[in-house]
């Protein structure tokens, strides 16, 4: 629902920017603009990608506990995901895109340049996990899979079609903003679609489960 009401929120700043002539409520386009960074789209995302990483990284603490064979690639996911929201706040991939562009001068679908050597981590992901993703349960497979699907769909793929789109019409346009509204709302889904995923999973392997942050103060008296 959060994803939608931002994509929603994106959508009739556009309207309003094209259709309208600039009413005074566009001042407030900033704050929602998918398109922009240090906003509240971009605080959500970054919100999504640590809480995945703390699910993760509970779902390790209960496999190192029951000796789970699996226990490391679900730190090794952890470990991921909170890169991702770094990557996401801090905007790491992009400040790629200047040295990439000047040692390669990609044109075109491959412009923008950073999702070359992220598609490569991307594959040798796919190949280091797929035996750990095929063993999991069939539902949790099936979801981790969707989720993956959208993410990469919309942070890959429409990212190129993006930087396509940007060659010809420029970032300033209707046809780029519209783009950047399906790539980021496929980015979002997918991350929801996979916190879901996890904490199903989570719910089927221990039904409940206690996130203790500090030792109990009787621990700490003895």
């Amino acid at each position: 629902m959060a994803t939608a009401v931002l994509v929603a929120l994106h959508g009739v700043m556009l309207v309003a920017r094209y259709g309208f002539g600039n009413p005074g409520f566009l001042k407030l386009q900033a704050f929602f603009d998918l398109n922009k960074e240090q906003n509240i789209p971009t605080l959500f995302s970054t919100l999504q990608l640590m809480a995945a990483s703390f699910l993760l990284w509970v779902v390790f603490a209960c496999a190192r506990r029951a000796n789970d064979r699996d226990r490391y690639y679900w730190a090794g996911l952890a470990l991921i995901f909170a890169f991702l929201g770094g990557d996401e706040f801090c905007e790491w991939h992009e400040r790629m895109i200047a040295p990439l562009q000047h040692a390669f001068h990609p044109t075109g679908a491959l412009k923008f340049a950073w999702y070359i050597p992220y598609s490569l981590l991307i594959l040798l992901f796919v190949v280091g996990y797929l035996r750990f993703w095929w063993r999991l349960p069939q539902a949790t497979r099936r979801l981790f899979a969707f989720a993956g699907v959208l993410y990469v769909t919309g942070g890959i793929f429409f990212e190129m079609l993006g930087s396509k789109i940007f060659t010809v019409y420029g970032w300033d346009s209707v046809q780029f903003e519209l783009e950047v509204m399906v790539e980021e709302g496929l980015e979002m889904t997918g991350v929801a679609v996979f916190v879901y995923a996890i904490l199903c999973y989570l719910r089927d392997r221990e039904g409940t489960f206690e996130v203790q942050l500090a030792e109990p103060a009787s621990a700490a008296n003895d």
